[in-house]
């Protein structure tokens, strides 16, 4: 049976890859890595089978403290990202891209939020009109339609439940 050659901890890990998606080939790379044991494709599909329930309500657990983040596989993304900072960056002594790394996952799970400042030419405010109908007439019937539905998609965003913004 495949789980007689991982200790508890190891077995706990292995099950969490698995729950990840990670493929066999990928977690017999990481066993041979973190753990400098050998083993097949064919021991990760044993523990598979063998522990499906223990995986799947891993999955589960998993899926329910990252349902909330919309983009789709993200626990992959942290994950990949996790290892890669642990166990290629700190590893080797990177502690820049190690850094780099941590910040990404930080971004990735919401932690940290980038913001953009938009200005006009060099560096002042963006210059905005108001415009009376007879000021639009400058305007061709396409570039209304095109104004008008950026308007309406501006619009229809901000009063989306769970947006901060009061409607106009």
């Amino acid at each position: 049976m495949a789980a007689k050659i991982f200790t508890d901890i190891e077995k706990e890990c292995v099950w969490q890859w698995l729950a990840l998606g990670f493929g066999p080939q990928q977690i017999v790379d990481f066993v041979s890595e973190d753990f400098g044991k050998k083993c097949t494709r064919q021991t990760i599909h044993d523990h598979l089978k063998n522990h499906a329930e223990k995986i799947a309500k891993l999955r589960e657990e998993i899926k329910a403290n990252l349902d909330c983040i919309p983009f789709a596989r993200k626990e992959q993304r942290v994950a990949y990202l996790d290892r890669l900072a642990h166990r290629q960056f700190k590893k080797r002594g990177q502690e820049a891209e190690f850094r780099a790394t941590l910040k990404q996952i930080a971004e990735e799970m919401g932690a940290l939020v980038q913001k953009h400042e938009l200005t006009g030419k060099d560096g002042k405010p963006i210059e905005t009109r108001n415009m009376s109908p007879e000021d639009l007439s400058i305007y061709t019937q396409e570039e209304l339609l095109a104004m008008r539905t950026i308007h309406e998609t501006a619009h229809t965003r901000r009063n989306q439940p769970g947006t901060s913004e009061p409607e106009s």
